[in-house]
């Protein structure tokens, strides 16, 4: 029988949260009104579903105690945060053998609607301050990276979240989200501070702290809401590059061209573009590399018209008008005023594009076919489309956003956030192709 375990005994040195002690100090901290992170936390609270998930876990954790709408569907109709969720930043394939840095950690959270604030490399009275402070506080977490070594437990790196601050004992409450291993504990707040010191591995710097709390906005960025799967976006632009060719970019620069004429132009290029991007759609219902649950589902329409009431409690369909969807998200009227206030100015800068033009000129001749998966929340598919496209064009001709119409930083962000996405998946998808190319060296070789 192949070698196991079941659970492991917590140090000496740490204190059981369930223990006579952990209860005294989880009471004396309520009390004290420094606790206040616990009760969102713990309702949320779950069990990493794999060895190196500690990190999509805590997240996942944060992200649902926030009250952050993911837009997209977990499972049935009901729209939640999981682990299978969470993979903006990188493949799930890779955190499963390599787990994730802070960096990759606030990537992901910042593209799920969440502010990050990575902290490192601080004096132990700012680390003091800073968990009392945010659990003393509603709507803001802490989650830590630390070093299990360093405070006598075995294994490496890991994430949890902080959920409370016992002040008599100056010590904290790690809600460990390993349960299969260990059970979550009190540990004082100089060891936590040690155990962030001891340099990852992956990226040769100290561990750290980051500081969470609902974004700005609220709301997933269009940059992630578009993207239907990390690899396939940098397996299609291969096909885009066939489509966006030097010619292209000079011929929408010549300065004989009257915008009629450029818009024209970009609409026969457009409509290739599309063919390219439509095959993502037609991907999804082939099988691709990963996890065996793949995690294509997730970037089907955001909110689906249901068909059967086999489900608990279902929800009634959302309105739609003008081709958005109007569901809420879950956000305060101050926030929703806030997203729709950015989305309206949004599409305004989109619509004064070329290339929103050029596919409204298409619509008119109906020759226009979008991929539904192009249709999110706030925005509609003609102007979701054409953000993607013009992420594509900066991609190759990173000068080209002002003989596009693009000239107003709110688009140009979202337009770069959105390219440096698809870099990203281009990275991915070459690093897998140079593995395959060694593999098949190895195997000549051998």
């Amino acid at each position: 029988m192949p070698k196991s375990f079941y659970r492991r005994p917590l140090p000496t040195s740490l204190v059981a949260f369930s223990s006579a002690e952990g209860r005294k100090r989880f009471v004396e901290a309520v009390s004290e009104g420094t606790a206040e992170s616990f009760f969102p936390l713990v309702e949320q609270f779950q069990t990493q579903s794999e060895p190196a998930y500690c990190g999509l876990t805590s997240l996942s954790v944060v992200l649902n105690a926030l009250a952050i709408d993911p837009q997209r569907v977990w499972k049935g109709p009901w729209r939640w945060f999981s682990e299978e969720l969470l993979d903006c930043c990188l493949p799930l394939e890779h955190v499963m053998t390599n787990g994730t840095t802070i960096e990759d950690f606030a990537c992901i959270a910042q593209c799920n609607g969440a502010s990050a604030a990575v902290i490192r490399n601080v004096q132990l009275h700012q680390f003091r301050e800073d968990i009392e402070e945010i659990c003393s506080t509603t709507g803001r977490f802490t989650v830590i990276s630390f070093d299990r070594k360093s405070i006598g437990q075995t294994g490496s790196g890991h994430f949890s979240p902080i959920a409370a601050f016992h002040r008599a004992t100056d010590s904290v409450l790690v809600l460990d989200v390993a349960r299969f291993k260990y059970s979550p504990f009190w540990a004082t707040v100089t060891q936590m501070y040690e155990s962030m010191m001891p340099l990852d591995k992956a990226t040769k710097r100290p561990r750290g702290y980051v500081n969470m709390s609902r974004s700005a906005i609220g709301s997933i960025p269009l940059s992630c809401r578009l993207r239907f799967s990390f690899e396939r976006i940098g397996l299609t632009m291969k096909g885009v590059r066939t489509v966006l060719t030097p010619e292209v970019f000079h011929a929408i620069r010549k300065s004989e061209l009257s915008e009629d004429d450029r818009i024209n132009f970009l609409a026969t290029v457009v409509r290739e573009l599309i063919e390219s991007v439509s095959e993502l759609e037609s991907a999804s219902k082939s099988k691709v590399s990963g996890p065996a649950r793949g995690c294509c589902k997730k970037m089907q329409p955001s909110v689906e018209t249901l068909e059967s009431e086999d489900y608990e409690d279902p929800p009634d369909p959302p309105s739609k008008e003008d081709g958005r969807c109007k569901d809420s998200c879950s956000c305060s009227k101050r926030d929703t005023e806030s997203i729709e206030s950015i989305f309206s100015e949004l599409s305004k800068q989109t619509q004064e594009s070329l290339i929103y033009k050029a596919l409204v000129k298409l619509e008119s001749k109906d020759e226009l076919h979008l991929p539904m998966w192009l249709t999110s929340i706030h925005m509609t598919s003609v102007e979701s489309a054409s953000i993607l496209f013009l992420a594509m064009f900066y991609r190759e001709f990173s000068g080209s956003l002002g003989d596009l119409g693009v000239h107003n930083n709110v688009l140009k962000t979202e337009i770069l956030a959105l390219a440096e996405q698809i870099r990203s998946s281009e990275n991915y998808v070459l690093g897998k192709e140079l593995e395959l190319d060694t593999d098949k060296g190895n195997e000549q070789v051998a």
